[in-house]
């Protein structure tokens, strides 16, 4: 579908992009199946330093957990917002 698509195209740019800082995907209604490709191209990434994923539809535990191992980020945010 399309958002799958849109996500591609934000990975690309994510894992292309070696001075990212700073992301802030909150609220962006991610499914689990979205934010798991997301993790992948977390991988690439070095620069960023904040990344933010609360209030996405796909948010649990072991998504989180996943992403955290998956990400260089040197300030990981929290999903929730509490």
């Amino acid at each position: 579908d399309n958002s799958m698509k849109h996500i591609m195209k934000l990975c690309k740019f994510i894992k292309m992009n070696s001075n990212l800082m700073h992301l802030n995907l909150s609220g962006m209604g991610m499914t689990q199946p979205m934010m798991h490709e997301f993790g992948r191209a977390l991988r690439r990434t070095k620069s960023l330093i904040s990344l933010h994923l609360s209030s996405n539809n796909g948010d649990n535990e072991s998504l989180r957990n996943h992403l955290v191992e998956r990400a260089h980020v040197k300030l990981f945010r929290r999903f929730l917002d509490l």
